[in-house]
């Protein structure tokens, strides 16, 4: 989960060039939800980068402006843009930890249900039961089969992806079941940016900031002469410029892009950092001398 708010956006369409090419390589799928529980704020024009790219909805759980807001909404960007938006009010471990019997399990799952009642627009709730660097719990699918055979079962459980429940949230309305909330005209619509988070991390490690903007700037610049170099047809291998980008992008990761590790991850981060600028700044030579070949100096003039 990358930071958004430091980074670029050529960066962040980088991460999701980066990121749907993967999944699309490696498992034939496209990835359309966007997921940024843990991300410190969220900008006011991401609605719209993530509705270009192909997203339909996006999952978070900070930034928001007040405890009341609803855990599903419509988030407006800058340009109009709209997209689903499914917060989550009790963090994004809240069913983790579940007990390992069924009365202490019914009693656990039934507080959860309570608790997310006052933010849901619908009978539907959503607990995810992973919480960070964790091991899958192996006694949940045997426990919410035990729960569903009760007969006085308040709910229904269901093990589900994210993709499922938009399903369901779509169908509490009339409209359409296009899998997503976008044609419910009853879907509060929140606007602008979901920030400020964490403040202190937008100078913490401040060289962290600096190096990813420098990085940005040569990697781009390098893009670019990549243009030129198409257009005048000669060959150009862009291979080489991801394997800069790619540690990069792994750099803005939330907690990296924060400065909010320890000193090893810190210093790991670093030597990152120094890999794309070497791997960026000799293709951004190379390049230029490329263009620079191509020039022609014969005639009148002093060439520059």
């Amino acid at each position: 989960m990358p930071d958004v708010n430091m980074p670029g956006g050529e960066s962040f369409v980088r991460q999701i060039l980066y990121g749907k090419g993967y999944f699309r390589r490696k498992l034939g799928i496209s990835v359309t939800t966007a997921w940024q529980l843990d991300t410190f704020g969220h900008h006011a024009q991401i609605p719209q980068l993530l509705k270009l790219a192909g997203y339909t909805s996006f999952w978070f759980f900070r930034g928001v402006s007040g405890w009341s807001v609803p855990s599903e909404f419509l988030w407006e960007g800058l340009d109009g843009s709209r997209i689903p938006a499914f917060r989550l009010p009790h963090g994004y471990a809240n069913v983790y930890g579940s007990p390992n019997s069924l009365p202490e399990f019914a009693s656990f799952i039934k507080e959860k249900f309570n608790a997310l009642t006052p933010f849901a627009q619908g009978p539907a709730r959503v607990g995810l039961a992973g919480a960070d660097v964790c091991e899958p719990e192996e006694h949940v699918p045997r426990m919410v089969a035990e729960f569903n055979q009760q007969k006085d079962a308040p709910f229904h459980l269901q093990l589900a992806v994210p993709s499922d429940f938009e399903v369901v949230v779509a169908d509490y309305s009339d409209s359409p079941k296009t899998g997503v909330v976008a044609q419910r005209s009853d879907r509060p619509v929140i606007r602008g940016e979901l920030n400020p988070i964490f403040q202190g991390t937008y100078s913490s490690r401040i060289e962290l900031k600096q190096r990813t903007r420098e990085l940005e700037r040569l990697l781009t610049t390098a893009e670019k002469m990549g243009v030129l170099l198409h257009w005048l047809e000669i060959p150009v291998d862009d291979n080489i410029l991801w394997r800069a980008w790619e540690p990069m992008l792994f750099n803005q990761a939330h907690d990296l892009m924060s400065g909010v590790m320890t000193d090893d991850v810190y210093k790991d981060t670093i030597h990152g950092y120094d890999f794309s600028k070497r791997i960026a700044g000799d293709e951004l030579q190379a390049r230029l001398e490329a263009v620079s070949n191509r020039i022609d100096t014969q005639g009148d003039g002093i060439p520059l």
